[in-house]
């Protein structure tokens, strides 16, 4: 069993990479009837590259 704090993704700091980020699918796995662990699984199309920085002139 695991008692390990489970992050979270920061999609909106993800969603400028991209074109689009989706939940695609998830897996939990559980021990003694109890939910331990769960992995999502995100699509995310069309890489950009790194989005300019806010507030610099030349945009990075």
């Amino acid at each position: 069993m695991s008692d390990q704090n489970q992050s979270k993704l920061d999609l909106d700091r993800l969603k400028p990479y991209f074109d689009s980020v989706e939940l695609a699918d998830f897996i939990e796995t559980a021990s003694s009837d109890r939910v331990v662990r769960r992995l999502e699984i995100y699509k995310a199309t069309n890489y950009k590259g790194q989005p300019p920085r806010a507030g610099s002139p030349t945009g990075r």
